[in-house]
């Protein structure tokens, strides 16, 4: 048996793909859960339990008159499936039915592994004592509940359903983010308070969700009510009537292969403009029960005027740094990071020329080991003098005395040094002509 056994271990998932399949063929999932790791769970209860047959005998489990399924550990495996579709409501049906198609699948493995004739029979015949008994488990124990008992555990059964729906309910309508529930046929299928409230203005949390029929309502109630459930109710409606401008985005993620989308968008409103970013989502059903697409919606206006705003002020200081009438530049790890219009005319160096140099092959080689000096001492953290006076090479290899004040900024997340270079030439040239004309009057 231990062939069989580590021919069923290694295959898990290809009987949960092979049993899925037959599931979705037959209709089975119209009855059961929407989502595929809940089958590949089941599956694998279902091998452990066959695993767990095969180490405890080699002999095929029989059938004997005297058996107590109730203390067999396959058998068990019934019972408790029995218990639990009891208490979802499954007919018993409905469960022999696919069970059925798990037998199959189990014996479909074994004439594909390529056993002898003998070991594949013995093997396949394991396989059929073993669901066997597990159907005798399930038929025994539905068998013996009585009425009054099955209509308790039916009870209990809904009332924990009640209770699971309404907390996933609540939780839906507290989300912080509005999210649109859109069917297959591209209708609103539910929107939650948030997105009523970001769309419509005002709504009632739940009241979408328990309002059963929107029109039949609306022709029940005074006009002030009328306005509110029209306002909180979109079930059936196109997606594309109510959020226009969802429906180019929503017709393209529809037919791609994508299962997730992105984008952000501007619907002008009575507001004004609103921003917003839009996640896309298909919906996870094996069967498509449930198929549609998951819209969730971040309300991102404020944001996209904070951005504008900052455009605005970076723009208007642009303006003030490049019409300034002294160069500026910004230093980072040694390299020019940026050159205003006024610092290339004062050297002859364009923008593009010097961004991305080193700093120090503009300054003049007779200043030039002074002022890396100066530069790494600020940098590091030290107390130098913010204003200098040193020198700078023109690109005509001219030499151009300037005062730099210099401090330290945050570009780009990272320090860097801010540089504001004011040409003292001519300041220079009449010092000099001033020292010269007082040596003379002195003579």
């Amino acid at each position: 048996m231990k062939r069989l056994y580590e021919l069923v271990a290694s295959h898990r998932d290809w009987l949960t793909r092979r049993i899925l399949q037959y599931a979705k063929d037959r209709r089975h999932v119209k009855y059961s859960s929407t989502l595929e790791k809940a089958w590949q769970l089941s599956s694998v209860g279902l091998s452990a339990s066959l695993l767990k047959a095969l180490e405890t005998s080699e002999k095929v489990p029989e059938l004997g008159p005297d058996d107590d399924y109730n203390q067999d550990p396959i058998a068990s495996f019934g019972i408790a499936e029995a218990q639990r579709c009891r208490e979802r409501g499954v007919d018993l049906g409905v469960f022999l039915g696919l069970l059925k198609y798990c037998r199959q699948s189990y014996i479909e493995l074994v004439r594909q592994a390529g056993f002898t004739e003998y070991h594949g029979a013995y093997y396949r015949l394991f396989v059929e004592r073993f669901f066997d008994r597990i159907e005798i488990g399930f038929c025994t124990e539905w068998a013996t509940a009585y009425e009054s008992q099955r209509i308790k555990q039916l009870q209990f059964s809904n009332l924990v359903m009640m209770n699971e729906k309404n907390k996933y309910v609540s939780i839906f309508e507290s989300l912080p983010n509005p999210v649109v529930l859109v069917d297959r046929e591209n209708r609103i299928e539910r929107i939650n308070h948030a997105a009523a409230t970001l769309f419509l203005g005002s709504s009632i949390p739940g009241a979408q969700y328990y309002c059963l029929l929107r029109d039949r309502y609306l022709e029940q109630v005074e006009a002030q009510e009328a306005s509110c459930a029209r306002s909180i109710w979109f079930g059936g409606e196109p997606a594309e009537k109510v959020f226009p401008w969802l429906a180019n985005e929503m017709k393209g993620f529809a037919s791609s292969s994508e299962h997730q989308s992105s984008f952000e968008t501007g619907v002008q409103s009575e507001a004004g403009m609103q921003h917003f970013r839009v996640i896309l989502a298909k919906m996870l059903d094996v069967d498509g029960k449930f198929s549609g697409v998951v819209v969730i919606v971040d309300d991102i206006t404020k944001r996209k005027q904070a951005e504008a705003e900052l455009r605005q002020e970076e723009e208007k200081y642009r303006n003030l740094v490049e019409r300034a009438n002294d160069g500026i530049m910004i230093i980072q790890d040694g390299l020019l990071k940026y050159v205003n219009p006024r610092l290339a005319e004062m050297t002859g160096f364009s923008a593009e020329e010097a961004t991305g140099t080193r700093f120090a092959d503009y300054v003049h080689p007779d200043e030039r080991d002074k002022l890396v000096e100066y530069y790494k001492r600020r940098m590091a953290g030290e107390e130098m003098p913010e204003r200098h006076e040193t020198a700078l090479s023109r690109k005509d290899l001219g030499k151009i005395e300037v005062e730099l004040n210099a401090g330290v900024i945050k570009y780009q997340g990272r320090p860097a040094d801010l540089v504001i270079i004011r040409d003292i030439s001519e300041h220079k040239r009449a010092d000099e002509a001033l020292r010269k004309a007082r040596d003379e009057l002195e003579r």
